[in-house]
């Protein structure tokens, strides 16, 4: 029988009898309190997907980008800057709209891109009574131009 199992219903990974014998490990949670252990696995496991998910998708993109020039690099850096508030935060909702849209201003600003970020996440846009897209990002300063990004 498998260690983890995937409960369909429930949305979750079940882990039964799960036992790690890594001294790196050992010494990380052996100099944690006993009460913050379990968040800091469930933290570590989380963390660890979002590494395995960053290098197929940063794979991706640097076999792309070579192809389709300077617009991917707009695309690398939302996903760098998704993966940096999600290890610094567990911000949610609007307040999550807020700060990666602020954060985006900042980048383009520091990088001298003509990008802009805008949130419109009560906008209806072109489909009717469709409100797809918490922030839009205008590229290169152009209207026409656009990256639409849903925050979760």
């Amino acid at each position: 029988m498998s260690t983890i199992k995937i409960n369909q219903q429930l949305k979750r990974i079940e882990i039964k009898e799960f036992e790690i014998k890594n001294q790196i490990v050992f010494n990380y949670f052996d100099n944690l309190p006993a009460s913050e252990r379990d968040e800091k696995l469930l933290r570590a496991i989380y963390i660890g997907v979002l590494a395995l998910m960053e290098d197929r998708i940063s794979s991706f993109l640097s076999k792309t980008s070579n192809e389709l020039g300077t617009e991917l690099e707009s695309l690398k850096m939302i996903f760098e800057m998704k993966k940096e508030l999600f290890y610094k935060s567990t911000i949610k909702g609007i307040l999550a709209e807020d700060e990666i849209a602020a954060f985006l201003n900042q980048y383009f600003l520091d990088k001298k891109l003509k990008d802009r970020a805008f949130l419109t996440g009560n906008t209806a846009g072109n489909i009717p009574k469709n409100k797809t897209g918490d922030i839009i990002c205008e590229i290169n300063g152009t209207p026409d131009l656009k990256i639409a990004i849903e925050c979760k």
